[in-house]
């Protein structure tokens, strides 16, 4: 292979004879490193747009909740409890207990979704994805982690006192609006403004006494040790689980969301893998060049016994260096690409429609590597034509008028 490999550089790096041959080596390089680049790019920002929704989704909801098909509120169960705890993939069990209330400031009001639990828990579960605005998470005395979009509604801040009010059914003498004071102790943003929006957080022992629900909670949320876990512990929990428990994950909650993304990914790949098909199609035509230019020196090479099939491995080499070239310079670019958008955020999408404020590339070694692959096999199968072509050639014909 070191004489084929000699004779394929001296050919495309080196050709000194004839200037034609560097150019449309050139535009095969540069139609490989954009075909490749265009590819893991691609590949690159679905990948990124999928993480940072599991990321986000994860981050606003637990991998798993535990409900009571009979009751939205019922009785906390320590049995079930450490039925799940024994679970190894499960890292936290959080009782909690949500409802729809309306907050008020002043003369402004808007509708929320009062999440309740344990500081602890809500440091573990759901604190990471939340970006602190001001103040802190203090469930202490009636404190309330409010959404950054209702409070900017109700133009409130850190140390204001807002109250809740609960509805249940038709307000009336017999059946008054419960109120309840709290304290603002933090602000909140989500980066998702419909989220900002509609939640707030407390203590769960607030919740039992604002919603008159002593010792009782609206179910759990488990913390697993991993997302991927997440389908093992739904099986075990289906499985397990005494009636009326029922569990629901986060991929059951946003089942559309992930089936649509994962239907997007096929057409996409595939529009922006025919880019490297194009790269392909420039290789063929670019080796079939070299074989019409090189036609004397194939001849020669034939005339003085080189074998048949050692003109054909030449000319796979010359496809094999402009892929690897084409495909390590494209990857460079993509990985660059990829750093400077996630770290300046060259291009901007808006928050209030994706889950960022940017568009997401993360780029992994797998992608990495089957990008390469797969450039590298086209480029060899694009490289068999011209070989053959090359190897097919008569040493008489060529230099019978020599």
């Amino acid at each position: 292979m070191k004489l084929e490999f000699f004779l394929a550089y001296r050919s495309l790096i080196r050709s000194r004879g004839n200037r034609f041959i560097p150019f449309i080596r050139t535009m095969a390089v540069m139609g490989m490193i954009i075909g490749t680049a265009a590819l893991t790019i691609t590949a690159g920002i679905l990948r990124g747009f999928e993480k940072n929704m599991i990321e986000k989704i994860t981050g606003f909801d637990a991998h798993v909740r535990i409900s009571n098909i009979r009751e939205k509120n019922f009785t906390a169960d320590d049995d079930l409890v450490d039925r799940l705890n024994n679970i190894p993939q499960v890292k936290h069990v959080a009782p909690y207990l949500d409802q729809e209330v309306i907050i008020r400031f002043r003369d402004r009001s808007e509708g929320i979704m009062l999440e309740c639990l344990k500081e602890d828990d809500f440091r573990q579960i759901l604190m990471p994805s939340k970006k602190p605005v001001s103040g802190v998470v203090d469930f202490k005395d009636s404190g309330l982690y409010l959404g950054k979009g209702v409070a900017d509604v109700l133009s409130v801040s850190v140390g204001d006192t807002v109250d809740l009010l609960l509805l249940r059914g038709m307000p009336s003498l017999t059946n008054p609006v419960k109120i309840f004071n709290v304290v603002i102790t933090g602000i909140f943003s989500t980066g998702i403004s419909e989220y900002d929006k509609s939640l707030a957080y407390a203590g769960l022992s607030l919740g039992q006494e604002f919603l008159l629900l002593p010792g009782r909670v609206s179910g759990y949320q488990l913390l697993l040790n991993d997302t991927a876990f997440t389908d093992d512990v739904s099986t075990i929990l289906r499985e397990e689980l005494p009636y009326p428990f029922y569990s629901v994950s986060w991929k059951d909650r946003h089942y559309t969301l992930f089936r649509w993304l994962q239907t997007q990914k096929f057409p996409i790949i595939l529009i922006f893998g025919l880019i490297a098909l194009v790269a392909a199609v420039n290789i063929i035509s670019t080796l079939v060049m070299i074989v019409l230019v090189k036609e004397k020196e194939i001849a020669v090479l034939k005339s003085m016994g080189m074998p048949t099939k050692r003109i054909r491995r030449l000319f796979l080499m010359d496809g094999l260096i402009i892929s690897l070239i084409g495909a390590g310079l494209g990857v460079i670019l993509s990985l660059f690409i990829g750093w400077g958008q996630m770290t300046f955020g060259w291009f901007s999408i808006s928050a209030d429609v994706y889950f960022i404020d940017r568009i997401p590339v993360s780029i992994s070694p797998l992608i990495v590597l089957l990008v390469i692959t797969t450039s590298v096999i086209l480029a060899l199968i694009s490289s068999l034509y011209p070989s053959s072509k090359a190897s097919a050639l008569k040493p008489v014909d060529i230099l019978r008028y020599e």
